[in-house]
């Protein structure tokens, strides 16, 4: 009962019996209710984009009202269009319910969804008399010849058609016009709510931004040159970098983690890399490495063709080669270190993209291909 009170005084729901002239209650509606999260909002804070992570899919020009967690109404929207590849949809706003002015990105609701009214609305008695009135005087066009005559002490109630109002009688000169009824405003306050002002009048579609995805890929492969820390087999106490090749492997596991925005989004990558290098010590023995990096990295995409990252992680190293070795050297080379540091991408192709990473186990120069 609270929703359909609410949802009746929304511009666009069937009025609610205000005379005696007026018969009937409040008719009862089929309603769907599902969760919905808010991704952004136009300009004028009027037109929401919403996530719709249960794809339902609601019509174009359905009526929703949101509920918090307390289930109190918060605000009363009309669905103009639907995204069902991406599950979400774009709203208008009709009203505002509990001092509620705007809906902030990331905010959760409960969506409830006008789906239809289970009975038709009575026809108004003054209408009754009037059709009555049609249908005794004229006769001959409602009913075929050789027919009995219709029964119109109770004449079956026709489809419900709104009337506009009849236009106000000029005034006398040198008197101001009479006021409209208030059911008249109500009227044109309903007309102004369908010519939606963010609508294209060429595409007759809002003018929401849909937001795309930045990040389109979960896959990341690159290959490339640099440097990686060792021990100084001079001096075991001392750390050098040595020229490395490196390939790397990572997988996003997480989209959208604080930002989305047609401009700035951001992601989570879990990332392994193998480096491949050779350490020359001074006595003349060799030693060939490889050494594991993994890595958890955080990005920022800034629109499409620039990113920039952070990580943390180890270095672990491991001789898998040696020749005249020493055993303090060699197992001064199967040795860990931390993994820290930064770089950026830059988008060359469809797909492939330029990556430089910096920081305090390595620096190298690598061509990046997502998929």
């Amino acid at each position: 009962m609270i929703l359909i009170l609410v949802l009746a005084s929304t511009p666009g729901f069937p009025k609610i019996p205000q005379n005696e002239d007026d018969e009937g209650s409040i008719p009862s509606i089929e309603a769907s209710t599902y969760p919905v999260k808010v991704l952004a909002r136009s300009n004028s804070n009027r037109i929401y984009l919403f996530d719709d992570p249960l794809s339902k899919s609601p019509f174009i020009g359905h009526l929703i009202l949101l509920k918090n967690d307390t289930q109190a109404p918060v605000m009363a929207l009309r669905i103009v269009k639907i995204y069902p590849e991406l599950k979400r949809f774009a709203a208008k706003y009709l009203k505002s319910y509990g001092g509620t002015e705007l809906l902030n990105e990331n905010q959760t609701f409960t969506a409830v969804e006008k789906v239809m009214d289970l009975v038709s609305p009575p026809t108004p008695s003054i209408d009754q008399n009037e059709l009555k009135e049609i249908e005794e005087e004229r006769a001959s066009l409602i009913q075929k010849p050789g027919s009995p005559a219709l029964e119109t002490s109770q004449p079956p109630p026709p489809p419900p058609v709104e009337e506009p109002p009849p236009p106000p009688p000029p005034a006398p000169p040198g008197e101001e016009p009479p006021l409209t009824s208030q059911k008249s405003d109500e009227k044109e306050v309903d007309g102004e709510d369908l010519e939606d002002e963010n609508v294209d009048s060429e595409t007759n579609s809002p003018s929401v931004v849909e937001i795309r995805n930045l990040d389109k890929y979960s896959f990341w492969l690159s290959a490339g040159l640099g440097a990686i820390i060792s021990p100084n087999p001079a001096n075991l106490t001392q750390a050098q970098y040595l020229s490395a090749g490196n390939v790397r492997f990572g997988v996003t596991i997480a989209h959208e983690v604080f930002f989305h925005r047609s401009s700035l989004q951001d992601s989570l990558v879990a990332e392994l890399g193998v480096f491949g290098y050779k350490v020359i010590a001074p006595a003349g023995d060799t030693y060939t490495q490889v050494a594991a990096v993994p890595t958890l990295r955080y990005n920022l995409t800034f629109g499409e063709h620039l990113s920039l990252f952070a990580y943390a992680g180890m270095t672990r190293s491991f001789v898998v080669a040696a020749a005249n070795a020493t055993a303090a050297t060699y197992n001064a080379l199967n040795s860990s270190f931390p993994a820290l540091g930064a770089g950026l991408l830059f988008q060359i192709g469809p797909g492939w993209y330029t990556r430089l990473d910096g920081g305090i186990e390595s620096i190298a120069l690598n061509l990046l291909l997502r998929f």
